[in-house]
């Protein structure tokens, strides 16, 4: 459980901040990650030039896709501090 006096501190505009550079930075080791995985999937499907481009696109598309969509299955953190705020006020 969230406590109250840490909520104060998730909402701060610098906390905020911080966390969207550390996801930034998690972003692109991700993307540069996915990058060299795809190409080394990829590889037996002979495809070269602008269809090789084309391919290792679309496969990038579908993974972060796929991706998005299974973490829009589950709650946001901010979702779930709202829930933990309204049970609490409740109680």
């Amino acid at each position: 459980m969230v406590q109250l006096s840490r909520l104060n501190l998730y909402k701060s505009m610098s906390y905020m901040a911080e966390i969207d550079d550390v996801a930034q930075g998690i972003a692109d080791v991700t993307k540069e990650l996915m990058y060299d995985s795809i190409h080394w999937q990829i590889a037996e499907y002979n495809a070269e030039g602008d269809n090789y481009n084309e391919l290792h696109s679309h496969v990038m598309h579908l993974a972060i896709t796929k991706m998005y969509e299974d973490i829009n299955k589950e709650k946001t953190f901010s979702e779930k501090i709202q829930a933990q705020t309204s049970q609490t006020s409740t109680d």
